[in-house]
């Protein structure tokens, strides 16, 4: 039995993980412990105080589980093998270093990170040689210009949300008209785009 946040309890029963909180009954003019949420995996609870989130340890997985402060519900956050074949797994604040420990042994295991690294998945793989970038903070957007279009992607998902195209000025040029300058106003309503061809040498 945990007890998160001072104000919500996180239960192992013999199939599933309960949560309880107090409620005002006004029959009994007193609070009583309800359970507001359930997690259906048989396994063993860790929580640290102070930290939001919750460890579920069973026979073949490991569930990392984030509690809102607020409401008290616990949202999946990421799952992992137990090759460490433990039935309890504790994980230091900086992330680096977890001690393992399983029942009717005598002693504990202790797990360092081999990697640290923060890599990124690649979302576009196109190139973007001289591109302009601009981030729309108020919008939780940022626009990528490529050529003669701008594309907007979401700040969140990287989801492509848009585009903006340039229209040619001289459609018998045989060079592109490209965006050759991007610029945002400080109230982030207004964009300012210069669109233009490079051409040779000084021309």
């Amino acid at each position: 039995m945990e007890l998160l946040f001072d104000e919500a309890l996180c239960v192992r029963s013999s199939l599933k993980i309960l949560f309880f909180r107090q409620v005002w009954d006004h029959d009994i003019e007193q609070s009583r412990w309800v359970i507001y949420h359930k997690i259906k995996i048989r396994g063993f609870i860790y929580f640290i105080k102070g930290n939001v989130r919750i460890q579920i340890v069973s026979d073949n997985l490991i569930y990392f589980y984030l509690v809102d402060p607020i409401t008290f519900i616990p949202t999946l956050e990421n799952v992992m093998f137990n090759y460490m074949d433990c039935t309890q797994m504790m994980i230091g604040s900086h992330k680096k270093y977890a001690i393992t420990y399983k029942g009717n042994e005598r002693g504990f295991e202790i797990y360092q990170r081999k990697y640290l690294h923060d890599l990124r998945v690649c979302i576009n793989a196109s190139n973007f040689e001289g591109a302009k970038a601009l981030e729309i903070i108020s919008s939780g957007l940022f626009l990528i210009s490529r050529v003669d279009e701008i594309i907007v992607y979401d700040n969140d998902i990287y989801k492509d949300c848009g585009k903006i195209p340039i229209t040619l000025l001289d459609s018998d040029s045989r060079e592109p008209n490209m965006i050759i300058g991007l610029q945002k106003s400080l109230c982030e309503k207004y964009l300012g785009i210069v669109s233009g061809k490079n051409l040779v040498m000084d021309e």
